[in-house]
This record gives C-alpha cells, structure tokens and sequence, in this order.
C-alpha cells in the first residue's frame, strides 16, 4: 500500500501547478514519471539508495526531483516529492 504525508500531497500540487503553466502536457508528462518510479519502489522499496536514517530516494528520472519515502512491511509512505535545488534538511523538520 502508498501512502503520501501532508507535506508530499503539498509538494505534488506545487510542482502540478508549477508545471501547468510551462507547456501543454508537461504536467502529465511529471505525473507520468512520478508514477512509473514509485511503481518502482512498490515492487522492490529496498532497491533505492538509504537517505537518512530510516529514508530511502528515488529520483524522477526526467525531472530534477527525489521521491522520498519509507518502507515498513507492506505500507510505502511517501514523504516528499522534492526537488534537487531545495535545500534537503527543510523536509525532516
């Protein structure tokens, strides 16, 4: 099962809203490939590179973003969707 947190459902309408208005298509093209990699993590949520402490990334290929989530029997919760540029420590807090 996925589960997004407040601040990963918060972080998807920004970049939704941010890449609606860049061109025709390229929001559902980010959803796209948001979905195909968390499909990733669903089939095997070990795969994916330790980020801190209990925190795995995967990063959207095509899109300077990580998706940041953890693991525990079968529930993936996602908590963030972040981009490259932001600073990393804002989202443990």
């Amino acid at each position: 099962m996925l589960e997004y947190s407040e601040a990963a459902q918060d972080d998807l309408q920004e970049s939704y809203e941010w890449y609606e208005g860049k061109r025709k298509g390229l929001v559902e093209e980010f959803l796209q490939e948001a979905e195909q990699q968390l499909e990733l993590v669903k089939e095997n949520p070990e795969s994916f590179s330790v980020y801190h402490e209990i925190f795995r990334c995967c990063n959207i290929i095509r899109f300077p973003f990580k998706i940041i989530y953890s693991a525990e029997e079968n529930v993936i919760k996602v908590w963030a969707i972040y981009h490259h540029k932001r600073d990393p420590k804002k989202w443990i807090r």
